[in-house]
């Protein structure tokens, strides 16, 4: 029953992109602005669709039921998870448009395992975070243009060049559609925020720091140089995404001047169901659950003993890896466990990584 369109077709999931208005991405694939695939469970009046861009797959239009369900099931289980398998992607990310999705998408994701998540939706409010004022010595801003990403001297200049290849399609489409500013310290880019995805006078950014650079407020300044740029070409509805435990890249958020609209809902499907586990167990710790999150932590582990079990990506082969040995000692410690808790910690510290300790 699902169909993938053409992309001179896309258009026609135009009506349906209303369940997911908060997430840009959609829109630009459907108006040919950002690379990607449509699916749809009728080619000409669509109900649903499932809709491939740069930032992740997307559920749109109806919940789906019955045949339409099945046919779903069939094409994520077999399609997606086939290309998932062939492009070794780590996990599908699948962002659903409410809540009420979730247990219909629990049966539909096959061998995938879920690990349920949301993002924070941002949209910028008043700026007010002057980026000249304060400027470090030896820092300059850089708008991303064509000589910047041709300036093959410049270090991390690569990972700009991949990040607007992904998101537009080729550097000429980056050139075209989007923006960027970035950070420079010498020949290194330090911090850079790029656009993800731009559509009339809508955008949505993302940001990154090399890890030797952050904590300096870097992030918040070339945030700041973007949303100016942004605001001098007409783009007034600027659009900031971040996952739950992203603490920092909400901070950001706001010190620039955004402000949170809303949460929606998205879902890992791992690949491994090891490291499914492990990144289950994180989320957990993270909001408090203790319990919960020991008991992923000890599946995780189990799984990684068992005879079938396949090598953890994550942990790169090494059950005994010191960061998650560490948060499992956290998460049995403060569930009550100590004789767990100390099981863990003594194997952190003989994996020999005990610098990786902190959390």
């Amino acid at each position: 029953m699902f169909c993938e369109l053409e992309s001179d077709r896309f258009s026609v999931v135009g009506p349906l992109l209303d369940t997911v208005k908060h997430n840009l991405s959609p829109v630009a694939v459907a108006e040919g602005i950002c690379p990607g695939r449509v699916w749809v469970d009728e080619p000409d009046a669509p109900t649903i669709a499932l809709i491939d861009t740069p930032e992740g797959h997307f559920l749109t239009g109806a919940r789906p039921m019955g045949a339409v369900a099945d046919s779903l099931r069939k094409l994520i289980t077999g399609t997606i998870y086939a290309r998932a398998r062939a492009e070794d992607w780590w996990y599908l990310c699948l962002h659903y448009p409410e809540p009420d999705w979730k247990e219909t998408l629990a049966g539909l994701l096959g061998e995938f395992y879920p690990v349920w998540d949301y993002q924070q939706y941002f949209l910028l409010g008043n700026l007010r975070f002057d980026w000249r004022e304060g400027m470090p010595d030896g820092f300059a801003m850089r708008q991303v243009d064509a000589g910047l990403l041709a300036d093959d001297d410049l270090a991390n200049v690569n990972r700009l060049r991949r990040y607007a290849t992904s998101n537009f399609g080729s550097l000429a489409g980056f050139l075209a559609n989007g923006f960027g500013f970035c950070t420079v310290h010498g020949c290194e880019i330090a911090s850079w925020c790029m656009a993800d995805c731009v559509s009339g006078d809508r955008c949505e950014v993302g940001i990154h720091t090399v890890e030797q650079y952050r904590r300096r407020g870097l992030a918040a300044r070339t945030v700041a140089a973007a949303a100016e740029h942004c605001l001098s070409r007409g783009l007034n509805r600027i659009g900031w995404h971040c996952w739950s435990s992203n603490l920092a890249s909400a901070a950001t958020a706001r010190a620039v001047g955004f402000v949170k609209v809303l949460d929606h809902h998205a879902v890992h499907g791992w690949l491994n169901e090891c490291d499914g586990l492990l990144a289950d167990g994180n989320l957990h710790l993270l909001r408090g659950q203790y319990a919960a999150a020991a008991e992923r932590y000890r599946k995780a582990f189990a799984r990684l003993s068992a005879a079938d079990g396949s090598p953890s990506r994550i942990l790169g082969g090494r059950p005994d890896h010191a960061p998650y040995r560490y948060k499992a000692a956290c998460a049995y410690a403060l569930a009550g466990d100590r004789g767990a808790a100390a099981e863990h910690l003594n194997a952190a510290f003989e994996a020999g990584t005990e610098r990786w300790l902190g959390y």
